[in-house]
């Protein structure tokens, strides 16, 4: 068994890897497809993005909103809405 991966956030901080895949697996869990994330929320989500290899490219111009939409196949997943604009 590989040793415990901590997570660090400027918001929270996981003792393991699995225990952020399941608060985030959770929150996105909470809303419906198509909702707009809770402000509260996006804090957490923007802290995620913050550790994103490519968090340049993701945010683009700025982040208007996070909310939760169906890609194929059918995985939920948090979408970013840039000045409106859905990617």
């Amino acid at each position: 068994m590989g040793k415990a991966r901590r997570i660090v956030l400027s918001t929270r901080t996981f003792d393991k890897a699995g225990d952020a895949t399941n608060f985030f697996r959770g929150m996105l869990n909470r809303y419906a497809i198509g909702a707009r994330v809770s402000a509260m929320d996006a804090l957490d989500l923007m802290a995620l993005l913050d550790r994103h290899e490519d968090k340049i490219e993701k945010i683009g111009v700025g982040i208007d909103h996070f909310e939760v939409n169906l890609p194929p196949p059918d995985a939920p997943h948090i979408q970013i809405d840039v000045s409106g604009s859905s990617e």
